[in-house]
């Protein structure tokens, strides 16, 4: 099972790739749906587009990159340490890989589901829907009523859902509110907070667990995604796009 999940994730990762290097003719003659043209830069002015050396100077900018941080530490934290909860509740260890293995079926599933999601609105707001439900979970993870199996289970599946519109969402967030044109530069800028985010983990999310346990650091990540989710929000507002 783990070696056809691997091959399938392996192949899929090969896919994006050529994907990503293959560009795509753009017709000109077709017509731009008008939602396409309010979510996405590429049709607006030429001078609204913001250059790399303007951008890093924009306050929405790192905003946008802390974030990025909150978001993904709150998420790396679910990522690494729900084995080690699930450990304390459910004694089935058998019962924690087939929860591992469906988890990464919704991880995928929610990709799709929250990429439907920014081509029917805008991106941000996908963003935002998606952090305040994550939120919501996150906050009641680890309460007692959560011992049933069932409702562990489905718990996991949910958050794991969320996770996987984390990178899509925040990747059309960035072309939204700061351009296509720069966007890799952009991007690559706004994913070095993935590594903090780790280094966050690392250093400080172990004591958080033997201090205070895992009940008030579920609520403590959730709190960091509901700040991103209002973040966000400051952005679009006092930026090119409302919410």
């Amino acid at each position: 099972i783990f070696l056809w999940i691997g091959g399938t994730y392996f192949v899929a990762q090969v896919i994006g790739c050529i994907c990503l290097y293959t560009r795509i003719p753009v017709q000109t003659d077709i017509q731009e749906p008008l939602y396409s043209q309010q979510v996405f830069s590429l049709a607006l002015d030429e001078s609204e587009i913001l250059t790399p050396k303007k951008t890093i100077k924009s306050i929405n900018f790192w905003l946008f990159f802390l974030s990025f941080f909150l978001t993904y530490s709150s998420f790396t934290f679910i990522y690494i340490f729900w084995i080690g909860y699930a450990k304390t509740i459910i004694t089935d260890l058998f019962f924690i890989q087939q929860i591992n293995i469906f988890s990464y079926i919704f991880f995928s599933l929610g990709s799709i589901w929250w990429g439907y999601m920014a081509d029917t609105v805008y991106p941000h707001t996908s963003l935002i829907r998606l952090l305040i439900v994550a939120s919501c979970f996150q906050a009641t993870y680890s309460f007692p009523y959560l011992a049933s199996d069932l409702l562990f289970f489905l718990w996991t599946l949910i958050l794991f859902f969320c996770l996987g519109g984390v990178v899509c969402l925040f990747a059309l967030s960035t072309i939204s509110l700061f351009g296509l044109k720069y966007f890799e530069f952009n991007f690559g800028i706004i994913y070095i907070s993935h590594t903090l985010s780790v280094l966050y983990i690392i250093l400080l999310s172990r004591y958080f667990v033997d201090a205070i346990g895992y009940q008030w650091a579920f609520v403590i990540q959730a709190g960091m995604n509901l700040i991103s989710a209002i973040l966000i929000a400051i952005i679009a507002k006092t930026g090119k796009l409302s919410v």
